[in-house]
């Protein structure tokens, strides 16, 4: 089941660590994908849970964890292509159907052939991919449903605390994107689907009365994103702060308990294998070659190399790959799934090239030996094989405070500069084409480009 804004996994101990604290029913407010109920149940908590939220993914998926039936229908001018994947025959099917469609959502509009080609790759999978889903959900309220049971109800969030009394304990996550995003999330579903969607008011979880709420009851744990002066003069101190990356950290509020947690690790990380040595210089002589990484190798690729001004949750990559030379690593590369479809000025589809590093070392163009490489024939094969398309383009975005990146420069071509604020520097897209040479044509077209040595051999010989 996939989910924006879903909880992540060091923070899922903490509540759980809290779990046996936890004296009266729960409620969970802005419910998202239950997991804050899914991790109490984890440390021990039996009583019972009720959740709410406005949309039809959790509703769906709620409905059927209380047992409940939710009235969705196919919309009568659904469009054609996503006719009869909403599966509306029970409970436990429309719950798979919508979560699956969920996944669709950046490319359910068709709009170019790539999109319609992974639209007709899911509808031909659909069968396995319902079953797959099913058994996670099975499994998934089996969990949920343990002790005094658990409900749901599809309804506003102030609402919903204003109709239980304070003899409850209420955990709330506040959501990552305001209400209104989560709704253009689920435009796909709103273009498939009519149901009885429940009215809401907009919730600012930067003012104070939707906190004063909360804190009227008689437990409660608030998670925030980042401290909020104004609001820690209500909720006090943090009970958690959960480090989930150098940059990404999480602040938890209670109000029945005085424990204290700080979690200090990050990631979790292994070695990647041989690095190549940075005082080692080249011979152009080298073999080329690749890796791949699991997410562990490559959160250690990141601890050691890359800018501490860059933050490395990788919840989205789905590949990465390191590059060798003689079977030591000289870089590496992330990819996940373009969100946007660029228009650049030839058609190819496109994958979204998340980091590229080079390992520090006297060689001072090897990230431009990355970039090559990441052009070759053996790169783009590991791309189409992941994604289970034929990829043309590696899109990027860099940001400078120079109009132009000098990495990108020259291997890259520009596809749109964007100027920041005032001392903002640029934002800038770069589009890498793929396919283009092997690894060793890679290798060896950027000694005699790029090189200083090769570059300073051809300057003697026209001396």
């Amino acid at each position: 089941m996939s989910f924006l804004g879903s909880i992540a996994g060091p923070l899922r101990r903490v509540l759980a660590a809290y779990a046996d604290e936890v004296s009266v029913p729960v409620l969970l407010p802005c419910a998202g994908n239950f997991t804050v109920g899914a991790a109490l149940r984890s440390g021990g908590y039996m009583g019972r849970i009720t959740g709410c939220d406005i949309t039809l993914y959790t509703s769906a998926l709620g409905a059927y964890l209380a047992g409940e039936r939710l009235p969705v229908v196919e919309r009568t001018d659904c469009p054609e292509h996503l006719r009869g994947l909403l599966d509306c025959s029970d409970p436990a099917r429309l719950a798979a159907s919508v979560a699956i469609m969920l996944d669709l959502r950046q490319v359910w509009k068709a709009q170019n052939v790539w999109h319609r080609r992974v639209l007709a790759n899911w509808r031909r999978n659909w069968p396995a991919l319902m079953d797959k889903t099913l058994a996670k959900l099975e499994a998934y309220r089996a969990h949920l449903t343990q002790g005094e049971g658990f409900g749901y109800v599809p309804q506003d969030a102030v609402a919903f605390l204003r109709d239980h009394g304070p003899d409850h304990a209420v955990f709330i996550a506040p959501p990552t994107f305001g209400s209104r995003d989560y709704i253009n999330q689920e435009r796909m579903l709103a273009a498939s689907a009519s149901w009885p969607a429940p009215e809401y008011e907009e919730i600012s979880f930067k003012d104070v009365p939707i906190y004063e709420q909360i804190t009227s009851f008689r437990e409660w744990m608030i998670i925030m994103e980042r401290p909020l002066p104004e609001i820690e003069k209500i909720l006090g101190e943090p009970v958690a702060v959960v480090h989930k990356g150098r940059k990404s950290i999480t602040y938890a509020y209670a109000g029945h308990s005085r424990r204290r947690i700080v979690t200090r690790g990050y990631l979790p990380s292994r070695s990647p294998g041989p690095i190549f040595p940075g005082d080692r210089a080249l011979t152009g002589t080298e073999k080329p070659g690749l890796v791949l990484l699991d997410k562990k190798q490559t959160v250690r690729m990141n601890e050691l190399f890359m800018s501490v001004r860059v933050d490395y949750f990788l919840a989205d990559v789905a590949l990465s790959i390191g590059l060798c030379l003689d079977g030591r690593i000289i870089g590496k590369l992330d990819f996940n799934l373009t969100k946007h479809q660029w228009a650049l000025p030839e058609p190819g589809h496109q994958i979204y090239q998340r980091s590229d590093l080079a390992v520090p070392s006297v060689e001072t163009r090897l990230a431009k030996l990355v970039l090559m490489m990441c052009q070759s024939h053996e790169v783009k094969q590991l791309i189409d094989a992941t994604f289970q398309d034929d990829v043309r383009y590696a899109v990027t975005t860099a940001f400078s405070m120079h109009p132009v990146s000098m990495k990108y420069r020259g291997v890259y071509k520009l596809h749109k500069r964007l100027e920041g604020e005032k001392g903002e520097g640029f934002r800038l897209n770069y589009y890498g084409e793929l396919g283009l040479w092997s690894l060793d044509e890679a290798y060896a077209l950027w000694w005699k480009k790029f090189h200083p040595q090769k570059s300073k051999e051809e300057k003697d010989g026209r001396q």
